[in-house]
């Protein structure tokens, strides 16, 4: 491991305990001279001795070395969390002037496609596509220290960064050479590879962010939305299951009246008998605890989001919910009021996903007529070719050694014909 990193071209600090290697070192030693001595004696008794020995010391220099990797593991995650949240950091900051040279390039795309080369502003165009290719290279340097301390970034990176450069030297080529349809289709390749680039950072930085704060599915305010939602439809089913065993020991089932006022505790905890068995009442318990714990764990959620007063609805009725486990038990009432939370959180889920998209690049049906912009020149190489092409045998001012030359070319076509 030492050499290992010794090689990178930024060596990490690595935890290291040398009175624990030394001991390990020691131990292997010992075991390896009991198993020599055990080759070498002929006595049977002393030969197993010799292997109770060289295993006692095996056992030893083994626990020492699960010792010592919990150590560097636990001393790992210190450093590395640190650095994972600076890397976080950088990578956000690289993400976000990745899609500004990607809208800019999207733009001096479309400019480009909408002139034809001889318009004057043709040339500042040019050099404006220059000048995104040192952005770019700004955000390839980026990139590479980045990759120096995150070996996530690396095959997959490389090729879009090479495909990226590779069409804007192309497309500043071609309408350097006024080639300008070819020049826009490599411009358009160009946009295609940032936004590659763009998506396998994101879910890179996804995947550091949850890293960072992982979700220990515990409901401790660390709990995602989905996971509240995928948790709330679990309990919808155990409710419905406990409904459906409750019915089947004689509880009017659904369709046959709803119980009135009053009545429903008593219609949720008498069954066949008139009681409700205990093992029903530990299921009943065990779903108000988990309904109590998905409703703490959006609270939290929530408040960390700043959204606390437009999800205090949703939380009230996660709250009655609750209430209504504990005074009514199963009944068709409680049942539909988890289904409603079902659907209020997948409301809820759907706005904050809306509220994290960007109209810039959304997605739009082609209403529009598209016309070939190019002149037609038919017409009028059609007349050129229909007048007659007159020589013009003017006598030029010329000096007398070239008015020579002139003669004696004529007259050399003259021969000829």
């Amino acid at each position: 491991l030492q050499k290992d990193n010794k090689a990178l071209k930024k060596p990490m600090d690595i935890f290291q305990d040398k009175l624990t290697e030394n001991e390990i070192q020691k131990e292997q030693q010992e075991a390896s001279d009991q198993l020599e001595r055990k080759e070498e004696d002929e006595d049977q008794d002393k030969q197993d001795e010799n292997l109770k020995n060289a295993k006692k010391k095996q056992k030893n220099a083994a626990q020492k070395m699960k010792d010592l990797s919990q150590k560097m593991q636990q001393s790992s995650q210190v450093g590395g969390g640190e650095q994972m949240q600076e890397d976080s950091e950088m990578l956000r900051q690289i993400l976000d002037n990745l899609l500004v040279f990607s809208f800019d390039q999207e733009e001096l795309m479309n400019h480009f496609n909408g002139i034809e080369i001889n318009h004057n502003k043709y040339a500042s165009f040019l050099r404006k596509q220059g000048d995104l290719r040192a952005h770019f290279s700004h955000i390839d340097d980026s990139l590479f220290a980045l990759s120096l301390r995150q070996p996530k970034l690396s095959e997959n990176i490389n090729k879009e960064i090479t495909e990226v450069y590779f069409n804007i030297d192309k497309a500043l080529d071609l309408l350097a050479e006024n080639q300008l349809y070819q020049g826009v289709s490599n411009q358009q390749f160009a946009i295609t590879a940032a936004n590659n680039l763009a998506d396998f950072l994101s879910d890179i930085m996804d995947n550091m962010e949850e890293q960072l704060n992982p979700s220990n599915g515990k409901g401790k305010g660390d709990m995602q939305l989905p996971d509240i939602i995928m948790s709330q439809e679990q309990l919808n089913k155990m409710m419905e299951k406990g409904l459906q065993k409750q019915g089947s020991e004689g509880e009017p089932k659904e369709g046959k009246g709803e119980p009135k006022e009053g009545e429903g505790q008593q219609s949720g905890q008498e069954g066949k008998n008139g009681k409700q068995g205990e093992g029903e009442n530990g299921a009943l318990y065990e779903i108000y605890k988990e309904q109590q714990r998905l409703r703490q764990a959006l609270q939290e959620r929530m408040s960390k989001e700043g959204q606390g007063a437009s999800s205090s609805d949703l939380l009230n009725k996660m709250e009655d919910v609750e209430m209504d486990l504990l005074n009514k038990g199963f009944t068709n009432e409680t049942l539909k009021k988890m289904l409603a939370l079902k659907h209020q959180l997948l409301k809820l889920e759907s706005a904050a996903f809306q509220q994290g998209q960007d109209s810039k690049r959304e997605a739009e049906t082609n209403s529009h007529d598209f016309f070939n912009r190019s002149v037609n020149q038919i017409p009028t190489a059609k007349q050129y070719f229909k007048t007659t092409e007159i020589l013009n045998r003017q006598t030029l001012p010329l000096r007398q050694v070239y008015k020579k030359r002139v003669q004696t070319y004529f007259k050399q076509e003259d021969d000829q014909f």
